[in-house]
């Protein structure tokens, strides 16, 4: 009781406290909606894990990181905000005022964030390792690698910026940048996610042929990998790849808002050797929600549906430890 107690308390004083000078002349909010999150202050070497539901002002220096399970939400004034998903890692570079306009800026080195503003006098600045987006309304996503940045907008005002050029990215669209090209800006279905860019960008066509029946959909090549969920007679599909497994060639094909295994002889297309040909490929590792919350849910709903539409994304505990 009394450890409860205490912690109640620290996260009151944690409300109150003000950024820093060092930190700029404002502040976000941040929560800890799923374990484990870890902050390093702005000039402090240190990493602090963050308990569930840890509540702390977060400014400009300060870096924030998420492991294979951890989430934040982060809110600015009243609407502004942005979900953390897990293995990602951030700085906020810049939280300025130039009397005009109030300006965030988040260095994304890797992982996925999902953002909406609707504050007018508000810019989001996201800076990945090969472009800058900005925007001062509506909401998008972005996923960083260290080969390509996968941008997915759904309503923002979007303008991105490159060492070979800028250009608008409209609704409703999405596009994967590299040190060395833009890609094509591909028309996006809701929810508007990055298995569906990657699929339209990488993708080859192909159709299930079962009979009638139900095609699963597993985590690997092979009737040993873990169940993903399962798809119609008819139903369309993008392969990225093939592997073989028992029975023959299994193919890698965007399912929901990621990637899973069906067996191909139940899977009609004339991609055959246009499909990379994996060596003993892992089972696929997607970084879904555990236990969502109904703050994040608005923001989450355009790009990955609702838990009831991916119940991959938004799994429960106990499939992601099985």
């Amino acid at each position: 009781m009394l450890n409860c107690l205490l912690w109640s308390l620290i996260l009151l004083l944690l409300q109150a406290i003000p950024p820093s000078h060092a930190q700029g002349s404002y502040a976000a909010t941040l929560q800890v909606t799923y374990e484990a999150v870890e902050m390093q202050r702005n000039n402090t070497t240190s990493w602090r894990f963050l308990p569930v539901d840890a509540i702390t002002p977060i400014g400009e220096g300060d870096s924030l990181r998420t492991n294979r399970r951890g989430r934040a939400y982060i809110t600015l004034f009243e609407n502004s905000q942005m979900v953390v998903l897990p293995e990602t890692m951030l700085t906020i570079t810049t939280f300025s005022d130039d009397g005009e306009q109030i300006r965030l800026s988040v260095a994304l080195t890797t992982g996925r964030i999902v953002l909406e503003n609707a504050d007018p006098n508000m810019v989001w600045e996201i800076i990945t390792p090969h472009s800058t987006s900005r925007t001062s309304d509506g909401d998008f996503a972005v996923q960083a690698t260290p080969e390509s940045d996968y941008i997915v907008n759904h309503q923002a005002t979007l303008t991105l910026e490159t060492e070979i050029d800028t250009l608008t990215l409209e609704p409703e669209t999405g596009i994967r940048i590299s040190q060395s090209e833009i890609g094509d800006v591909v028309a996006l279905n809701a929810p508007f996610n990055f298995g569906q860019l990657i699929g339209a960008l990488d993708g080859c066509d192909a159709i299930t042929n079962t009979n009638g029946q139900l095609l699963r959909v597993r985590g690997g090549p092979g009737d040993g990998f873990y169940y993903m969920g399962s798809l119609p007679n008819d139903f369309p599909l993008k392969l990225i790849a093939q592997a073989y497994g028992p029975g023959g060639i299994w193919y890698r094909a965007q399912y929901l808002s990621d990637f899973g295994w069906v067996f191909g002889a139940l899977i009609e297309t004339d991609c055959g050797e246009s499909l990379p040909l994996l060596d003993a490929p892992r089972g696929e590792d997607a970084k879904g929600v555990i236990v969502w919350r109904e703050v994040e849910l608005p923001l989450l709903e355009p790009f990955f549906g609702t838990p009831d539409d991916d119940v991959w994304f938004y799994r429960r505990i106990q499939e992601e430890d099985d």
